[in-house]
């Protein structure tokens, strides 16, 4: 067989797989969400959120890497559990949000506002939380390492007491490594 045809193969399937994979949400998913303000257990990774309006929605264990949820108003929402690695809350009001267990690896939550929202034992490895309000944010049991904490807002040393730090940016831009 011609090498030109079989590299053409692959590179084909290659990028089929990535449409399938930004597109991997399901479109009743996101309906059922937006109708109902619930989505529990449901896939919408890599889907388009941005600015809705979805205050107390229940998305616990539900699938959201890589969706983009930038500018959207999720105050109270229950992530309990939830996959947002890689996603996009940029500016995303989450007052009193419930992220318990939920896994924010390398999420974007810079300029967020987490006014009182609950990250008992969520994974927050590499999440950008610069600018970010953290007044009352509860970090017990958190898993920190490599978060950017960059001119966060409103964050004392007891919120942090109980979580793991390694090679983390506090607000003043100094690094915690007393969890390593």
């Amino acid at each position: 067989m011609d090498s030109k045809i079989v590299q053409f193969g692959c590179i084909w399937v290659l990028f089929a797989n990535a449409l399938t994979d930004a597109n991997a949400f399901d479109q009743s998913s996101v309906d059922l969400l937006t109708m109902k303000k619930t989505c529990q257990n449901c896939d919408l990774s890599g889907a388009m959120l941005a600015d809705v309006y979805l205050p107390g929605a229940i998305l616990t264990d539900a699938n959201l890497k890589g969706a983009h949820l930038k500018g959207a108003n999720l105050g109270f929402a229950n992530f309990n559990g939830a996959k947002l690695v890689e996603a996009d809350l940029s500016g995303v009001v989450l007052t009193n949000a419930n992220f318990s267990k939920a896994d924010l690896s390398n999420a974007n939550m810079s300029n967020a506002s987490l006014h009182g929202a609950d990250m008992t034992g969520a994974v927050l490895i590499g999440t950008n939380l610069r600018d970010a309000h953290l007044e009352y944010v509860k970090f017990k049991g958190a898993d920190l390492n490599k978060t950017d904490l960059t001119g966060a807002m409103n964050l004392d040393a007891k919120q942090l007491a109980e979580a793991k730090l390694c090679d983390t940016t506090m607000p003043d831009g100094h690094k915690d490594n007393s969890g390593c």
